[in-house]
Formats: C-alpha cells, sequence, structure tokens
C-alpha cells in the first residue's frame, strides 16, 4: 500500500510537473499570440497610413500634370502671340524701310534736278561769260 500510495504521490507529482510546464507552454503561447496580434495591428495600421499617403500621392500627381498641361498651353498661346506680334513686327519694319526708300529716291531726285539746275546756271553763266 505504501508502495501503491508512493507509487500515486509520485504520479501526480509527475503530472503536476507535467501541468505546470503545459500551462507555463500555454502562457508563452498566449503572450506570443498577443504580440502577433499587436503587430498585426500596427501592420495594418500601417498599411492604412501607407494607402492614404498613397492616394495623396496620385492626387498631387493628378494636380501637378494638370498645372503642366495649363501651362503647356499657356506656353503654346505665348509662342503664337509672339509670332503673330514678331510677324507685324517684320511687316511695319518692312513697310518702314519701304518709306525710308521712297523718301531717300525723292532726296536723290530732288537733288538729281538741284544738279541739273546747277549745271544749267553754269552753263548760262559760262556763255554770258564767253559772250562777252
Amino acid at each position: 500500500m505504501k508502495n501503491a500510495k508512493a507509487s500515486d504521490v509520485e504520479s501526480v507529482t509527475t503530472i503536476t510537473s507535467e501541468l505546470d510546464g503545459a500551462k507555463d507552454s500555454l502562457q508563452k503561447v498566449l503572450e506570443e499570440e498577443s504580440a502577433l496580434w499587436s503587430s498585426l495591428d500596427s501592420l495594418m495600421l500601417e498599411l492604412e497610413n501607407l494607402r492614404e499617403k498613397h492616394a495623396e500621392l496620385k492626387d498631387e500627381a493628378v494636380e501637378k500634370d494638370s498645372f503642366s498641361g495649363n501651362l503647356h498651353v499657356k506656353l503654346r498661346m505665348s509662342k503664337s502671340k509672339l509670332e503673330v506680334i514678331a510677324a507685324m513686327h517684320a511687316t511695319f519694319s518692312l513697310e518702314d524701310a519701304e518709306k525710308e526708300l521712297k523718301i531717300a529716291l525723292e532726296e536723290a531726285e530732288e537733288a538729281k534736278a538741284a544738279e541739273a539746275r546747277a549745271l544749267d546756271q553754269i552753263k548760262t553763266l559760262s556763255e554770258r561769260t564767253h559772250a562777252v
């Protein structure tokens, strides 16, 4: 009976020891599970933040593309206006040059006429001088 009691006590002690070990293992598993859930929560929060940031960056990219497109349109319009102004300036410059050329021709004709009058006067004076 002592042997049976001792065997029973030893069995209870072994089972209690194994139960304590199982409780410790279970506690460690529960702590690890809790840590994993905490990590999962952090990762989900980070994922949500990244999704929001991605959406913001996409919106900014769309705005910048739109702004860039508007600038391109304005640039093309300004270039067209500049070409029109340059063409008008070239036309006015040509007209100005034609006017100046006409004035120069008129002045040359007047100088030629004045030269012809001066030659006539010299000729007349010369004839008078030879006639005397």
